[in-house]
């Protein structure tokens, strides 16, 4: 059974057209028998899309790794993570996210990055050799 990471800005139960899309295909590849896994941003608990990056490493990044969560909807593996608001640093919080759960990618066979390749390119050195696609 091959084993899909789609990595994405948000999912279900957000709503939006990059959602629906990623809950769809992964709906229809789990019954086609992939196993799917799904890394996205946990949006619905920021304070404000305007935190600056030193009011995220104050109040809710003391470690990135306990503040994921994830769940089951059917067959397909959610994990949501909290990256913070805005700012310059944010994409290395996100670095740091996909580096302390490498697992995910490792084990994966395909990664799918739906708008948010810059999340990914990191990792496409240390992974040379995994099949990856962009939408």
């Amino acid at each position: 059974m091959q084993k899909i990471l789609f990595l994405t800005p948000r999912f279900y139960p957000n709503l939006g057209g990059v959602e629906k899309h990623v809950l769809e295909i992964s709906k229809e590849l789990s019954r086609q028998g992939f196993e799917i896994s799904v890394f996205y941003e946990d949006t619905q608990n920021y304070q404000s899309d305007s935190l600056t990056d030193k009011e995220v490493k104050a109040s809710v990044m003391a470690d990135i790794s306990v503040n994921s969560d994830s769940e089951m909807i059917g067959r397909i593996k959610k994990y949501k993570f909290n990256f913070g608001g805005v700012g310059k640093l944010k994409k290395f919080r996100i670095w740091k996210t996909l580096w302390k759960n490498r697992k995910l990618i490792r084990r994966s066979d395909i990664i799918h990055c739906h708008d948010v390749f810059i999340w990914y390119l990191p990792f496409v050195f240390l992974f040379k050799n995994k099949k990856v696609f962009i939408t």
